[in-house]
């Protein structure tokens, strides 16, 4: 037969069994076609039985084919690299492949395209750091059209405390699927460099990773395309459960575009971040949806979910965080901290945290939108908006509900604008209120900081906190219809013989002293055309303010004095 011919309706075939669904049908058509010896179509098929040598079946596929594992255990002394074309399959659980000694791999390919790997068990029983089950290598161009399924992977010698394993470990690629594997004790790395368009991890158990779980990963000057992370189950894992571009905040890659980390739940004992998303120097369309964090007990330095950049460099264009469930962490449950603008965090659940947090980097944030979320036992604060390294504009924070926060000076949302830094928005519609018979809020909110505020208050519910409902608030700050915030009271004091009285406002924080009008009520007898007195206003604070008069009243006289003091409202 002619050999262009061969290779051609041979990847025709490949790509049409590839098609189909259950692991009997993909299992029992290569048994099928093995059990006459022969050609199925024109699929070679090499069963590793019958050669002297995994390598020497492999190698006997040269246009590719199928290369199939009966079931037995088969010791790997060195690793085997597959054609292009090949589906490398197996029985079942019952087909193992051993790695011994100081093997690197099990399977180690080059430069490689349209390659399956099904229906395997790898025991990467060599206790070397950096060991691979599956390894594909750039050569003098990326792989592509990689699929990795229903395989199970294991370490019979755990991998000693600081070193790293991994079940799969791809060089950047195009078209990658890891799909319904089962891991214990390794890594999946589904592309370490420039990776896509393509790159789909999806419906794979791993449980006690060494490092990363599920990595989708690159350093600086990669490019990341079409990732999706979907329906993953991570138990306990060693640092991070998901991670999708640089681990390493400085190494910033070039772009990451259309990235979907949906589905996914990270549970047991997390040591470092549930879900990691890396920004790149250009970002759009990063989507963390439905997933579910919850860590068994509270590990030092634990973090929920991440989106995070560099200080300089990164940008974001489009980051929508939504309906996910974070559940005890040391740090915040959600913390979205970078440059850029188009970010959307709703309808996520967290609790046992320190809440969820935004914080602008150097370049500054705009048109945030926190809405619509419930945060419950946070510490520290709620909610944490920061206009930390750079300005944080049109802020949106709608509709939440922040209960219960615990910790010194807590808060249900707390605005943080450091020196020279500006911090604008809205913050409408969300109850912070501490349900507990012994409160630990002290505050529904509260700002901080030197910078400049630009705020509005309005129709939140602030009832039932420790101290009230706010804590310092800019005097300039609008607010309006808030329950459990007063924002005008009035009254009458009495100043004695000292000269001086300290008169509590009851209000919701200090009104600036503009806002604070005094009257002579009644004079003491001892003030006359001819000895005329005078008071004024000394200073106000958030609690109360200072009145004092000139001269002093006589023994048993008071000078009378009617006050009103406001907060601005808008």
């Amino acid at each position: 037969m002619d050999q262009s011919n061969m290779s051609l309706n041979a990847r025709r075939m490949f790509l049409s069994i590839a098609g189909l669904g259950s692991a009997a049908a993909v299992v029992g058509t290569a048994r099928n076609a093995l059990a006459t010896s022969s050609v199925e179509g024109t699929i070679p098929v090499a069963r590793v039985t019958d050669f002297s040598t995994i390598q020497a079946a492999a190698d006997s596929l040269t246009d590719g084919g199928i290369l199939y594992f009966p079931e037995g255990t088969y010791p790997v002394a060195s690793p085997i690299a597959l054609r292009s074309n090949t589906w490398a399959c197996g029985a079942g659980p019952g087909s193992v492949l051993l790695c011994t000694g100081t093997s690197p791999a099990i399977f180690s390919s080059t430069n490689v395209e349209s390659i399956r790997i099904s229906h395997l068990a790898f025991d990467v029983d060599a206790n070397v750091d950096g060991v691979a089950a599956i390894l594909f290598h750039n050569g003098s161009g990326p792989c592509s059209d990689l699929t990795i399924e229903k395989c199970t992977f294991f370490t019979t010698t755990p991998i000693s405390v600081g070193d790293v394993g991994y079940a799969v470990y791809v060089e950047g690629a195009a078209q990658v699927r890891v799909l319904e594997n089962t891991v214990f004790g390794l890594d999946i790395v589904a592309s370490d460099g420039t990776g896509g368009p393509g790159v789909t991890v999806k419906n794979n158990h791993v449980v006690e990773a060494s490092n990363h779980a599920i990595a989708v990963r690159g350093r600086s000057g990669d490019v990341l395309d079409s990732v999706v992370i979907d329906g993953n189950l991570i138990e306990s894992p060693g640092a991070m459960g998901i991670v999708v571009g640089s681990p390493i905040e400085s190494d910033l890659l070039e772009s990451v575009t259309s990235v979907s980390v949906r589905g996914n739940i990270v549970t047991g004992t997390i040591g470092g971040i549930g879900i990691l998303a890396r920004l790149a120097e250009t970002t759009t369309d990063l989507v963390v949806d439905g997933n579910i964090v919850s860590n068994d007990t509270v590990v030092a330095n634990s973090l929920g979910i991440r989106v995070s950049g560099d200080a300089t460099g990164s940008t974001v264009r489009g980051l929508t965080v939504r309906g996910n469930s974070v559940r005890i962490a040391d740090h915040a449950g959600i913390t979205v901290a970078g440059s850029g603008s188009g970010v959307l965090i709703c309808g996520n659940a967290v609790e046992g945290t320190r809440g969820i947090s935004v914080a602008a980097t150097n370049s500054g944030l705009a048109d945030v939108v926190v809405a619509n979320n419930v945060v419950r036992a946070a510490g520290v604060q709620g909610i944490r908006l920061g206009a930390d390294l750079g300005d944080l504009r049109g802020v949106m924070v709608n509709g939440n509900q922040v209960l219960d926060t615990i910790g010194w000076s807590s808060l249900g949302i707390r605005l943080v604008a450091a020196s020279g830094k500006t911090l604008s928005g809205d913050i409408r519609g969300n109850r912070c209120s501490d349900t507990k018979s012994t409160k630990t809020q002290f505050y529904g909110v509260g700002e901080e900081g030197a910078g400049t505020f630009d705020t509005r208050y309005l129709e939140n519910d602030l009832t039932d906190n420790l101290y009230g409902g706010f804590g310092a608030v800019n005097s300039a700050a609008a607010i309006e219809d808030n329950a459990g915030v007063i924002t005008e009271s009035r009254g009458i004091a009495s100043i004695g013989t000292a000269g001086v009285a300290t008169i509590t406002h009851g209000l919701a924080y200090a009104p600036a002293v503009s806002d604070i009008s005094l009257s002579l009520a009644a004079p003491p007898a001892s003030w006359t055309s001819s000895n005329a007195g005078q008071f004024w206003l000394v200073s106000a604070a958030p609690t109360s303010f200072i009145v004092a008069c000139s001269p002093l009243p006589l023994s048993g006289e008071t000078v009378q004095v009617t006050w009103q003091a406001r907060i601005r409202t808008a």
